[in-house]
């Protein structure tokens, strides 16, 4: 895999597992500048914030889940989590 422990108890990530974990953390930053936005100076019926705030709380959901998975779970495949990111089918 590419998740590895060394002796002295450092981890290691392979660059694509890396890379995984770095659109996590730029997704979330996105969406957490984004989040505000959509309960304030707007009615509900206009932006319907509900839907906009449980979309993105599901979205933050699996994006935690990669990133756990990314660096604790050896046993997951990085394209696995690449797709979960990503939203793709295919590599």
């Amino acid at each position: 895999m590419s998740l590895t422990t060394a002796k002295g108890g450092s981890v290691i990530l392979g660059m694509e597992r890396h890379r995984v974990c770095l659109e996590v953390a730029w997704e979330l930053e996105a969406l957490a500048y984004v989040l505000p936005a959509a309960t304030t100076n707007c009615t509900p019926e206009s932006l319907q914030a509900g839907f906009v705030v449980r979309g993105i709380a599901s979205r933050f959901l699996t994006l935690a889940s990669v990133l756990l998975a990314a660096l604790n779970d050896d046993s997951e495949e990085t394209a696995d989590l690449k797709r979960r990111v990503l939203v793709t089918q295919d590599d």
